[in-house]
């Protein structure tokens, strides 16, 4: 089988099903790895497949000193950290295919390696704006991503073949048979932080006692506790609940599908994500909810715009507690019509049904 390198230049790996998904995929026809980097913000996954390279204790402490002063200088110092670890593990292997995550993969490869590169771009954030001009995107035999609009930011004249994947999870008609959920229980999958919405989510549910919501996700310690405290009446009532540890794929469809309403919110108001990636990016949760069958209440802009197109949910012009009230009667007004939009955008979107293309040029070139 030919050898697969699939390199992962974030730490958040278990998070990121587009990278899990394509792995699947992949190992069914060639000899996959994926390279990723430590850290112990996040769990390693438990897969001999995945190579964790370390980071040495004089290059960590360089890097800590510099990231005090300048964050920025100090993603820099560890992007060249990482390229000479990955050079170091080069060494002597022989892939005959590289799936790059983001432009900044391209630029840890060395000079001239061999083997067909292929760009998959998740994030328009500093792995790509800070890389993109420091690469030669001529040099890639294709690109996955996920709307013209973000092809037209990374590569707005690349002639090779490009494919529209989505962060979504494979259809399964298993969920078209699920029990519908009891009106009045919501779900907040994905990360809990406030630059996705959450305060403004509790907000709604403190506002109207009839609802409760359950958090399932990445919820950051220092998160979870402004939660608690803020919220405190909520969680004593029962009203908010928080399952935080780490759920596979499957795990996440099927505990998403016991619930009646999702959210998926930012905050534009944070700076942090004021920008072409969050505004233009499908995200990931809206995916999981179509999957599942469960309506979606959505910030309005143009990477929510399947929630519309499908009619699988509502998109709302902001956050305030009277406008996410009025939309959960909107839904409730055409729950099972908007179950059924849920899954044709989840058939449309399925991951397998759009990789395939892709996995039919890496079965076919060369040949």
């Amino acid at each position: 089988m030919k050898k697969v390198l699939i390199i992962f230049p974030d730490p958040h790996l278990p998070y990121s099903p587009t990278i899990l998904n394509l792995y699947e995929y992949l190992k069914k026809e060639f000899d996959v790895t994926i390279v990723n980097f430590e850290n112990r913000q996040f769990r390693k996954l438990d897969n001999p497949d995945i190579v964790y390279l370390s980071i040495p204790i004089l290059q960590k402490k360089i890097f800590g000193f510099i990231n005090k002063f300048s964050k920025n200088y100090g993603k820099i110092v560890m992007a060249f950290i990482y390229k000479g670890l990955l050079h170091r593990f080069l060494r002597n292997k022989n892939f005959e295919k590289f799936i790059l995550t983001d432009p900044i993969s391209l630029w840890l490869l060395p000079k001239g390696v061999k083997g067909s590169k292929h760009l998959v771009s998740l994030e328009l954030t500093f792995n790509t704006n800070y890389f993109i001009k420091r690469v030669h995107l001529n040099y890639l035999s294709s690109i996955i991503i996920q709307s013209k609009e973000r092809l037209d930011f990374v590569a707005p004249h690349f002639s090779n073949p490009v494919f529209y994947v989505q962060n979504a999870p494979v259809f399964s008609a298993v969920f078209l048979q699920k029990k519908i959920p009891d009106a009045g229980h919501f779900i907040f999958s994905g990360s809990a932080i406030p630059q996705f919405g959450i305060f403004q989510t509790l907000d709604f549910i403190n506002s109207y006692s009839e609802y409760k919501i359950t958090i399932i996700g990445n919820v950051p310690e220092r998160i979870r506790n402004k939660i608690l405290q803020r919220y405190e009446n909520l969680y004593n009532q029962k009203r908010l609940l928080i399952e935080s540890k780490y759920l596979s794929a499957d795990e996440m469809l099927e505990s998403v599908s016991h619930f009646r309403i999702g959210f998926c919110f930012y905050d534009f108001s944070s700076p942090a994500i004021n920008n072409i990636n969050y505004k233009t990016a499908p995200s990931g949760k809206m995916f999981t909810y179509f999957a599942t069958g469960v309506p979606v209440i959505g910030i309005n802009i143009p990477g929510l715009k399947p929630i519309e197109d499908f009619n699988a949910g509502v998109l709302i012009d902001d956050m305030k507690p009277e406008t996410i009230e009025s939309a959960v009667r909107k839904i409730e007004e055409n729950y099972e019509t908007l179950v059924k939009g849920c899954f044709k955008a989840a058939e449309y979107f399925s991951f397998d049904k759009r990789a395939e293309p892709f996995i039919h040029l890496l079965k076919t070139e060369n040949q």
